[in-house]
């Protein structure tokens, strides 16, 4: 069962001052298409529950790690920085993964809260075979809200902040995945199991630039159905890579918030009517669609396009503009497909806040 604020869709879709009596036929067509595919998402949502160790993400596993500081030419340590990173987050039971790869849990400032006084914080999502109902999946939505701490309490300077988000995707062996498998039929035929500890040794770093295209495509899929906004009104898109710079007075604390979504279908970014929920609104929206029609690769399962909806690698306007009652049960397909390919490649992925700053003069 989905949070009161997740994301939903309903099963009737409206696209609004649709006049002719084609496009009446043709919307009909999607409403039918539409249901179909909620109910294929509804099959995969039980095959999920049954090998759910390999398809769900786990919401609950969302903690704080900070990899140590060591500098090489500046010598640069951890008392060398200015601010510190606070955020709200609990230590995860997998923290012995995470150490393996070189970070360590932050120092408890206040209850709910850690401190790495350090400018790189982890956030790692992870499969779990009791998250069906509570994981990250198409359909939920949530907050990871930070704090930037100065040092030093002096109203007369500024301090200029620099921040982005990173991913890395990890896989488990196909040893790790068959021990689990086979304790995740055991649970379900009502036997005594034993789920396996994963530890590093059972984590297969995935890159952009891995030779397997399915572990590449999916990778990029993540990156354009997990969306990240400043504001919790979904406003302010926020792109994986991309600096975002923020200055305020060194005698304040800074708490930015960044609002997660994983939009169920593609309807919640592109359609419009009285029973659809939409990701955003006004131009937030408009900016979301244009992201789509120039990146479709981060949102579609490409096999599924059709050759007339491209054009020098980007979907033609008409598609997802006046067309899109023609297109969109194709395109619904494609973003279907595409979550489905996160969810067989993909068993963990980790975001990382990396964060740098420095004392500038008040104005």
């Amino acid at each position: 069962m989905k949070d009161n604020n997740d994301l939903t869709t309903s099963n009737k879709i409206e696209i609004a001052e649709s006049a002719s009596a084609h496009a009446e036929v043709r919307l009909e067509e999607v409403r039918s298409e539409y249901q179909k595919r909620k109910i294929k998402l509804m099959k995969i949502s039980c095959m999920v529950i049954i090998v759910s160790i390999v398809l769900v993400f786990a919401t609950r596993s969302w903690f704080t790690m900070s990899r140590e500081v060591e500098g090489t030419g500046a010598n640069m340590t951890a008392n060398d920085l200015v601010f510190e990173i606070k955020t709200v987050g609990s230590v995860s039971p997998n923290g012995n993964i995470l150490e393996s790869l070189g970070y360590k849990d932050g120092t408890p400032i206040t209850s709910g809260a850690t401190s790495a006084n350090v400018g790189d914080i982890k956030w790692l999502l992870q499969a779990d075979d009791d998250m069906a109902d509570a994981g990250l999946r198409p359909g939920t939505n949530g907050n990871l809200n930070f704090v930037i701490q100065p040092v030093n309490n002096d109203s007369s300077k500024n301090l200029s902040i620099n921040y982005k988000i990173e991913l890395t995707a990890y896989r488990l062996s196909d040893d790790m995945k068959a021990q689990i498998a086979d304790e995740t039929q055991k649970k379900l035929n009502g036997q005594n199991y034993t789920m396996p500890t994963v530890t590093i040794d059972d984590l297969i770093q995935l890159s952009d630039n891995t030779t397997d295209t399915n572990y590449s495509k999916a990778i990029d899929y993540i990156k354009g159905h997990i969306l990240f906004f400043k504001n919790a009104d979904n406003s302010g898109r926020v792109y994986f890579g991309e600096t975002q710079t923020i200055t305020f007075n060194s005698s304040e604390n800074k708490e930015i918030p960044l609002h997660w979504v994983w939009p169920d279908t593609l309807g919640n970014m592109v359609l419009t009517g009285n029973n659809i929920i939409n990701v955003c609104a006004g131009d937030e929206k408009a900016d979301l669609i244009s992201h789509i029609q120039n990146n479709p690769a981060l949102y579609f399962y490409s096999n599924d396009l059709d050759d007339d909806m491209l054009e020098n690698g980007k979907i033609k306007s008409n598609v997802l503009g006046d067309d899109i009652s023609d297109y969109y049960p194709t395109l619904n397909l494609a973003y279907n497909d595409a979550d489905q390919e996160i969810g067989v490649n993909i068993q963990y992925i980790m975001i990382e806040l990396i964060v740098d700053g420095d004392v500038v003069g008040a104005e």
